[in-house]
């Protein structure tokens, strides 16, 4: 259905298929937004407007919906159907909301809605495991959620059962370049975790080298200095192209 959309820039003739992916991202990062082909169209009368318009009238059409649509479909539901959404925040007393710091702004206009007067939730969350930003991840969420809910009361975690205290230490120096966009300066509360374990634990050793391959190199002479079997060292990457 590419040539049904009013595109002419983002469709080039020689390669039509060439923003395809940049489209489909940026108009479902419209829809995180909470923003509508009707919003869109009042700000900005260009070609990624008509074609964020057509491709939502495509869908209606084709009888389909993409991610996106799950939440933005709800939220119109319930702001244009009174009587629906007071059914629905009825039937949910308390609202328990994992990984807050991975909502969009759609996704928490949402829980807000559905948390109508009573606004018995609870948000569990880590601003600094904020990883699905690229995904439209809205760090605000989280940072403004007790001016959201100012009666909201604050509950700290800072005991961890699973890493040793050298790796909880040296993960609190990195975070600290993420102030000051960071709920321990904003709260000024103390995320310092501490560690159950008994043991301190092995200083954490970093490597720096000029070259991705030399990097990959001083690794594979350190894990044969160690002499132990390949099978106990394990190497985290941060995505699968970097391995």
């Amino acid at each position: 259905l590419l040539f049904d959309l009013d595109l002419d820039l983002y469709r080039p003739l020689g390669n039509p298929h060439k923003f395809v992916a940049a489209l489909l991202q940026h108009f479902s990062r419209l829809q995180d937004e909470d923003v509508t082909p009707e919003d869109y169209l009042k700000h900005a009368k260009d070609e990624l407007s008509q074609g964020y318009k057509k491709y939502t009238e495509l869908k209606i059409a084709e009888s389909l919906l993409d991610f996106g649509d799950l939440i933005s479909y709800t939220l119109k539901l319930f702001r244009t159907r009174p009587r629906i959404l007071s059914k629905y925040q009825s039937k949910f007393k308390y609202i328990l909301v994992d990984e807050f710091q991975d909502t969009n702004y759609a996704q928490n206009q949402l829980i807000i809605l559905l948390g109508g007067k009573e606004n018995n939730i609870t948000a569990v969350g880590d601003e600094d495991q904020s990883v699905y930003r690229f995904r439209g991840a809205a760090l605000s969420n989280i940072i403004q959620f007790r001016k959201t809910y100012p009666k909201s009361k604050l509950v700290v975690l800072t005991q961890n059962y699973r890493s040793t205290q050298e790796i909880l230490d040296r993960a609190y120096d990195l975070i600290q370049h993420n102030n000051p966009d960071r709920l321990e300066v904003a709260e000024k509360i103390d995320k310092k975790l501490i560690s159950t374990r008994k043991v301190k634990g092995e200083l954490v050793e970093f490597i720096h080298t000029d070259r991705v391959e030399n990097e990959a190199e001083t690794v594979a002479k350190k894990i044969k200095e160690l002499n132990i079997s390949p099978k106990d060292v394990a190497i985290l990457v941060r995505a699968n192209a970097h391995a």
